[in-house]
């Protein structure tokens, strides 16, 4: 129960814990974090069809490519997460993000 008791101080939990302080700070990032993994891939669009001389409809493809296999992994690691755990997997990910985005920066 959270309130004010009659002298006036807080009643409900003591001290708060690291966990709780922190709240929604990883969920966030990692809304954060898959939205610019998102929207990274369209701002590259106009440079990969100069390159590669793609028509609209081929660069439409590989955007809706690349959205159905985001969802489609999102559902697995969702699935992943309830069966080994939640914050195993997204340390996980990001670890594997982390690197994969190191492994391509360093190819330029």
């Amino acid at each position: 129960m959270y309130g004010k008791r009659a002298d006036g101080r807080l009643h409900g939990r003591g001290k708060r814990t690291n966990h709780e302080t922190l709240g929604p700070c990883p969920d966030v990032c990692g809304l954060v974090h898959g939205g610019v993994g998102c929207t990274c891939g369209h701002d590259d669009l106009s440079s990969i069809r100069a390159d590669l001389s793609a028509s609209f409809e081929a660069l439409q493809w590989t955007v809706s490519a690349y959205n159905l296999s985001f969802g489609v992994l999102l559902l697995t690691g969702a699935a992943l997460g309830d069966r080994f755990g939640r914050r195993r997997l997204f340390a996980l990910g990001i670890v594997l993000f982390a690197g994969a985005s190191i492994a391509c920066a360093s190819t330029h």
